[in-house]
């Protein structure tokens, strides 16, 4: 008989989770298990890649409870009190409307959608912050397993009260887990390291494709994410005022979307690179861009394990990145990439560097051409399916 296998994640957008996500429905043996997926969120770009082999539910809830009258008027309120000084009431405020905004969306869930009524052998959250207390409390499952894609933990508060609730806590990088080790001392029996696989033929093939976009500056760059804090592109901006200021001509493509697209470019305009920065939204195939650029630069704050570096890599791109847990996996400095300070003037700085030293770029490029164990199927395949067996 088959085991029953829901996977559970908070939307189908483009992203890394998301990617890693389909790398690992991409391995399942689906004689043995019986998948269902199901995305909290009604984001789902990506859901016409998920196997015909599973499931799949979406919350369809068309409540816009963050946006709505009542919370508009809550923030006029929270910024009141902040105005008259009382910035811990303030933020007790924000706090109780986030949870009351969390249980108001559960409850909808749990009211809503019959995927949750019945009880699996084995759960799988896919999302850490509130799809991990989800999945922790509203879920019935057997065993339950978190894939913890962080690096530094930024909620943890919530983090530390719903991850010793997992069986199993899985990561992508070494440097996490040891991270996670130190957060959750009595846990250290539950992690597990799982690097993601990346299909390299298929980032190669979906390169290739034309590409229309304005290349004509002599230097080209490109940043691809989630415009979110963790991510920097706030460095990005800062890091573009700085070359333009030395003189330097070039266009640097950033490509996602998110929280903070609206701030970013508000950021790019009064810092006078918005004619250099070129936002082309959210896209299924970043690749052409990465593929046509001379420098691929990466800003995170924090990084499990950046697939978007690998990417990067594959294509035969010089990576600059900010120093991240899972940047100095992928990256020896100097070697087959670049690491900098998680810092606006050093990312500028090491991107001028690199372009008077063209030999030091091709010295990089040449040990770029060694297979990465990412793109090691086999090794992920197996990697699952010993992961399986231990919630047996």
């Amino acid at each position: 008989m088959k085991k029953s296998i829901i996977f559970v994640i908070s939307r189908m957008s483009v992203g890394g989770a998301q990617k890693s996500l389909l790398a690992a429905l991409g391995v399942l043996d689906y004689d043995k298990y019986d998948v269902t997926l199901y995305v909290r969120e009604n984001k789902i770009a990506l859901i016409g890649e998920v196997p015909e082999n599973v499931r799949v539910f979406v919350n369809e809830d068309p409540h816009d409870y963050e946006h709505s009258s009542l919370a508009r008027l809550r923030e006029l309120g929270r910024m009141a009190l902040k105005a008259a000084g009382r910035r811990e009431r303030a933020l007790s405020s924000e706090e109780k409307e986030k949870e009351a905004v969390y249980l108001s969306q559960v409850r909808y869930e749990l009211d809503n959608s019959t995927v949750l009524g019945r009880e699996y052998d084995v759960a799988i959250s896919y999302s850490d912050g509130p799809t991990c207390r989800f999945t922790a409390e509203n879920v019935r499952a057997k065993k339950k397993i978190i894939f913890y894609l962080r690096s530094t933990g930024a909620e943890t508060p919530l983090h530390r009260k719903y991850l010793p609730l997992y069986d199993i806590i899985v990561t992508a990088s070494v440097g996490a887990r040891d991270h996670l080790a130190r957060q959750l001392p009595g846990c250290e029996e539950k992690l597990r390291v799982i690097p993601d696989w990346i299909d390299a033929e298929e980032i190669k093939k979906k390169a290739s494709v034309d590409f229309n976009a304005r290349t004509d500056a002599p230097l080209t760059l490109c940043t691809c994410g989630r415009m979110s804090f963790e991510k920097g592109f706030d460095i990005a901006v800062e890091a573009a005022r700085i070359l333009k200021s030395d003189g330097v001509v070039f266009r640097w493509f950033f490509v996602g979307d998110g929280p903070q697209r609206a701030a970013v470019e508000k950021a790019a305009a009064e810092n006078g690179v918005d004619e250099e920065i070129v936002f082309t939204g959210l896209l299924d195939n970043p690749f052409p861009y990465i593929k046509n650029c001379d420098l691929y630069i990466h800003t995170s704050r924090e990084e499990c394990l950046g697939n978007v570096i690998a990417e990067a890599m594959i294509l035969s791109k010089a990576v600059v990145s900010t120093d991240t847990v899972g940047a100095r996996e992928q990256i020896t400095d100097a070697v087959n990439g670049f690491l900098v300070e998680t810092d606006a003037s050093a990312v500028a700085r090491k991107i001028e560097e690199l372009i008077g030293d063209a030999e030091r770029v091709s010295r990089v490029l040449e040990e770029l051409r060694i297979p990465s164990s990412l793109s090691d199927r086999e090794r992920y395949r197996s990697q699952w399916s010993e992961l399986l067996v231990q919630v047996e």
